[in-house]
């Protein structure tokens, strides 16, 4: 059966809640309303493309709920951005990481044609703006925030995500990493399934859980090991950019995977809708 699915890769979710609006008034993303859980587009467009039929056989088909983000069956799912470029963390956090020295490095040498940003304003304006497109992000199950794999992931990992997805192969090979008891959670929560292993069980294996979500692009091949966004490769001991070239290639890296990403759904679409 044909599919009409209708997705623009390129929209920015910022733009359908009042994110521009906060963002102008305050000069930062830090208090802006996260189009992860307010975008509405965004929602109906992991809804679109995640209901489909699993590697186990079974379809999966979100629908959305009062109570929670999307549903299918005893599941309970919430949107997650899988870029990172601590922009909008609290300034005491970054201070001794984004010098203005990296600043005005990050705008001189952001555009491949050599272009440069005025300011940095504009350079993070213009991040946010690709980095919120449905190539940016993800869902995960929702649980309480001890076993919650995006709380996890944000403490442990600096929300990295190409760890996470490192710390996710090690899964499937059984094989210990800092999410290792996070992804292994497996729970019934006032009779909803919070539980984070029957979700990874539906894809059998790394391979196929890189599949489904179209992150190929940010694995080798052989679906053996990951291309990190940088130089800070380190899953137990994760960190912030070391250096003005390695937040140039976690910016260059995570906007040319979200590129690709959006590139690969795209084509999917149409090969659904044939």
């Amino acid at each position: 059966m044909n599919e009409n699915i209708n997705i623009d890769v390129d929209f920015s979710f910022t733009d359908d809640t009042s994110f521009w609006d906060m963002f102008n008034a305050n000069g930062s993303s830090r208090k802006c309303p996260d189009p992860d859980s307010y975008s509405p587009t965004l929602r109906s467009y992991h809804q679109k493309l995640w209901s489909k039929k699993l590697p186990n056989g079974y379809v999966m088909e979100l629908t959305e709920d009062v109570d929670s983000y999307l549903i299918w069956k005893d599941f309970r799912f919430g949107a997650d951005s899988i870029v990172n470029m601590y922009f909008h963390h609290h300034p005491r956090n970054i201070n001794n990481h984004l010098t203005d020295e990296i600043k005005q490095y990050l705008c001189d040498n952001a555009n491949e044609d050599g272009t440069k940003f005025n300011d940095f304003t504009s350079f993070y304006k213009d991040y946010l703006k690709k980095s919120y497109t449905i190539g940016g992000s993800i869902i995960f199950p929702i649980l309480p925030r001890t076993k919650s794999i995006n709380v996890a992931r944000g403490t442990s990992l600096n929300d990295r995500f190409d760890l996470t997805l490192e710390c996710i192969r090690l899964y499937y090979l059984g094989e210990k990493s800092p999410l290792f008891d996070t992804l292994k959670a497996n729970e019934t929560i006032f009779n909803a399934l919070m539980a984070n292993k029957p979700f990874f069980d539906l894809f059998e294996n790394f391979k196929e859980y890189v599949k489904f979500f179209y992150l190929d692009d940010l694995v080798t091949d052989n679906y053996t090991a990951i291309k990190y966004f940088n130089s800070c490769t380190d899953i137990i001991h994760a960190k912030y950019p070391s250096s003005a070239e390695d937040w140039l290639a976690l910016y260059k890296n995570q906007l040319a995977f979200v590129k690709n990403r959006n590139n690969r759904i795209k084509r999917e679409i149409i090969k659904r809708s044939l």
